[in-house]
């Protein structure tokens, strides 16, 4: 029966600063937690959504997604208030739904 070292046969042919860049790599792909919002935070977040849509302002919207915290810039076509109440968004490339419930962070962005 062979007996494989696995990765501790590489460790010799790698720089310390490979190893270091592999292990920040790896630390970035862990999982990141859906942070908790305070009850002040939601309804700053409502008011910036609400008016994003009364004067079609472009926003920034964070929101988690499989594990991770991504971002959409883009305007406000619809939010929708139903059971699984859900933000559809656009921009020049894409549209986009994202569920209000996983929305982070709302950020208007000023024209220039």
């Amino acid at each position: 029966m062979v007996h494989d070292r696995g990765k501790i046969k590489w460790a010799s042919l790698m720089l310390p600063e490979h190893v270091t860049m592999l292990q920040e790599l790896f630390e970035e792909e862990r999982p990141v937690e859906k942070p908790i919002l305070s009850e002040d935070y939601l309804l700053e977040m409502e008011y910036s959504l609400q008016k994003a849509i009364r004067v079609k302002q472009k926003i920034k919207i964070e929101y988690h997604s499989a594990g991770k915290l991504k971002a959409f810039f883009g305007k406000i076509d619809k939010i929708k208030n139903n059971q699984t109440s859900v933000i559809r968004l656009y921009n020049e490339q894409e549209h986009r739904v994202i569920q209000l419930k996983d929305v982070v962070a709302v950020e208007i962005l000023n024209d220039q």
